[in-house]
């Protein structure tokens, strides 16, 4: 069988930004999401597209899914919830892996938690490809993005301490300045 684009998070915003990129090289992923109804309905306006119905909170029906040479984009978040599941399931079955994550601390674990086994695998995992913003920001940043930046803000963050990365909670020391 030949290797597939799977785009899942297709429905959300972020996944239809690059849904539309890809169309418009030429690419004609197969789009993978929890709703039934809403992705044949996207699948069928994008070009009549293949699609899969599955949920990234249950990534073993996804593994099902994926083969070796696969490129998996995601762009389901927050990451820290449902990134790592998703990335061991392409990792498990040599499918490459895509995010757009912009989540420090998922990006930094990421490699931790899975390189070995997709390189494994024959498999690459590079986390956060990201995507731009253009135009009024309450257009540009989409709910999914809206709860990684409110979740973010417990997580820890890295940061040099004599010479050294180290983690701790953001916003642990704030300085006041007056201008």
């Amino acid at each position: 069988m030949n290797s597939r684009v799977i785009l899942l998070g297709a429905t959300g915003y972020t996944g239809d930004l690059v849904l539309n990129a890809l169309i418009r090289r030429g690419v004609r992923p197969t789009l993978a999401g929890r709703n039934p109804t809403v992705l044949t309905a996207l699948a069928e306006r994008s070009g009549g597209l293949d699609h899969l119905v599955v949920d990234a909170a249950t990534p073993d029906g996804l593994g099902k899914h994926l083969q070796r040479g696969d490129v998996l984009i995601t762009t389901v978040g927050p990451f820290e919830r449902f990134g790592f599941p998703v990335a061991r399931a392409a990792a498990d079955a040599g499918a490459h892996y895509l995010d757009s994550s912009g989540e420090v601390g998922f990006v930094r674990t990421l490699r931790d938690r899975h390189h070995q086994r997709a390189r494994e695998t024959g498999a690459v995992t590079p986390p956060a490809f990201g995507y731009f913003a253009t135009g009024p920001i309450w257009r540009g940043i989409s709910q999914g993005t809206r709860t990684t930046m409110r979740d973010g803000i417990t997580l820890p963050s890295a940061r040099r301490r004599r010479r050294v990365l180290v983690e701790e909670r953001t916003a642990s020391r704030v300085r006041r300045f007056i201008i």
